[in-house]
């Protein structure tokens, strides 16, 4: 690869993200079988490992696993967001409900509102 050397991993990095992206969903560019991508990660992976422990990518990530969803020790935990609401009056706990929108203010849901 022809580019300076503060560059280099950057560009290289980019190419592994397009790679596994292409062997995750296959749809993303039809010219280039999933084969063929999953063998162009896997030699980056192994040819920069340093690289590709900065971006918490593996060997495996080309394989499809249910796993992969999954807390790691090496990606940022993501934070749990609250979904029970109280009722102000009474701080009583009623459900929980989804906004439509950031800026819509949550339904409240109650007993009397559902139908039985």
């Amino acid at each position: 690869m022809h580019a300076r050397d503060e560059n280099r991993p950057y560009l290289i990095a980019a190419r592994m993200k397009r790679w596994l992206e292409i062997v995750r969903t296959p749809l993303l560019d039809l010219r280039c079988p999933a084969w063929k991508a999953r063998r162009n990660y896997l030699k980056l992976v192994r040819r920069y490992p340093e690289i590709a422990t900065a971006l918490a990518y593996t060997e495996a990530l080309s394989f499809p696993s249910p796993l992969h969803g999954l807390w790691s020790p090496v990606q940022q935990p993501q934070q749990e967001v609250s979904t029970d609401i109280i009722d102000p009056p009474s701080q009583q706990k009623v459900g929980w409900a989804v906004s439509p929108a950031p800026g819509v203010p949550p339904r409240m849901v109650t007993l009397e509102d559902e139908i039985l």
